[in-house]
């Protein structure tokens, strides 16, 4: 399992209002230098949107690396899998892709994290960083 402080290196929090870290909505995670993945459901709330939007949002989403105490910085949505109100099964839901508007800020101390793909991801141990309150609030457990 990756440790802590590499996590913390690759978590963003995203926020409604840059200016504002009480404004947190929610976490996802740098994937490459320029790619964050999160879930559609804290875009649309970062933006003000419904949850079910169809048409991808084109407002810019704030954000920040709030475990390496970054200031904001914005990114645009580029891959948009909403939640769905029809209770149809599909293969992605409650997915969002975002590319960085700029340079990755403070980059020799914010960092991708490792995608590892599984098979099988019943019972796998996992770490989980929310936002609850704008210092973070880490949990563990299984996924199942």
């Amino acid at each position: 399992m990756i440790q802590g402080p590499d996590l913390a290196r690759g978590l963003v929090r995203f926020l409604a209002d840059p200016q504002d870290t009480e404004s947190a909505i929610g976490a996802g995670f740098l994937v490459s230098e320029r790619h964050i993945v999160t879930c559609a459901h804290v875009v649309a709330e970062a933006l003000g949107i419904e949850r079910d939007m169809a048409e991808l949002p084109t407002k810019p989403v704030y954000l920040d690396w709030p475990l390496v105490g970054t200031g904001a910085a914005t990114a645009k949505v580029i891959v948009w899998h909403p939640l769905r109100d029809d209770e149809r099964v599909v293969d992605v839901d409650d997915i969002a892709i975002l590319e960085l508007s700029g340079d990755l800020p403070r980059a020799k101390e914010v960092e991708p994290l490792p995608v590892i793909p599984l098979t099988n991801p019943h019972d796998r141990e996992v770490r989980m960083c929310g936002f609850p309150r704008p210092e973070g609030c880490w949990t563990d457990g299984k996924l199942q």
